[in-house]
């Protein structure tokens, strides 16, 4: 009776584990009914990129565009590992 009772709950949880597996398998499928992204309708104004080395200390680079709208991209300590190039470029 003991034994029965232990297999018995053996089963059901392998079909829940099973269960689970099988719906996160089908549940990452792509989706059909999803509508295709627009392309982008933008302008790059390289005249006023900025770049500049940012390490692990953090840093911050600052733009203007043509129009006059100031960008800002602060980088905090520690978001970087190493020293790196960082670019910003506004964009119309």
């Amino acid at each position: 009776m003991i034994r029965s009772r232990a297999l018995l709950a053996f089963r059901y949880s392998m079909a829940t584990v099973v269960a689970f597996v099988l719906f996160g398998t089908l549940s990452c499928g792509e989706n059909a009914s999803a509508p295709e992204p627009e392309p982008a309708n933008v302008a790059v104004e390289t005249a006023n990129s900025v770049q500049k080395i940012v390490g692990p200390e953090g840093g911050t680079l600052t733009t203007t565009s043509g129009a006059g709208i100031a960008y800002t991209l602060d980088i905090p300590a520690g978001a970087l590992l190493d020293e790196l190039e960082i670019a910003m470029t506004p964009v119309t």
